[in-house]
């Protein structure tokens, strides 16, 4: 038998070269991205995207209308129009939902930020352990 010249031919003795610190940061800045939008996907999962294009519309309208009933509310009203429910009950509910999502979404950015900056004081450290060690 003779060994070729095959690039994909490697005998099992032959060491599989460890990857670069780099490709290790890259890897580790995919899990933590990954594990960030499985988390934001859970929480979204129960609205279809268009809805949550007009999250902020419905925010911006209901702090307004709380702050002063006689603001105008295009979009609200909209909604009231296919919803048999009290304008106020509305707002309360929108308002509701929004401070639960700012706060899930914001404490899931912190963490996705804090670890982003794990992976650059790793990286910095050269620290393969702690790199590999990094996850959502």
């Amino acid at each position: 038998m003779t060994l070729g010249t095959d690039e994909n031919f490697r005998p099992s003795w032959v060491p599989t070269p460890e990857p670069s610190i780099d490709s290790v940061a890259t890897a580790t800045l995919r899990r933590i991205n990954s594990g960030y939008q499985a988390e934001m996907n859970q929480i979204l999962n129960d609205y279809p995207h268009a809805e949550t294009l007009t999250f902020d519309k419905q925010e911006r309208e209901a702090r307004q209308w709380q702050a002063d009933n006689s603001v105008a509310t295009p979009y609200i009203d909209a909604m009231l129009v296919e919803r048999p429910l009290d304008k106020a009950e509305l707002v309360g509910r929108i308002l509701a939902k929004a401070d639960a999502f700012t706060q899930a979404s914001g404490m899931a950015t912190g963490k996705r930020q804090r670890l982003e900056e794990e992976v650059k004081a790793a990286l910095e450290a050269e620290d393969r352990d702690a790199l590999e060690a990094i996850d959502w």
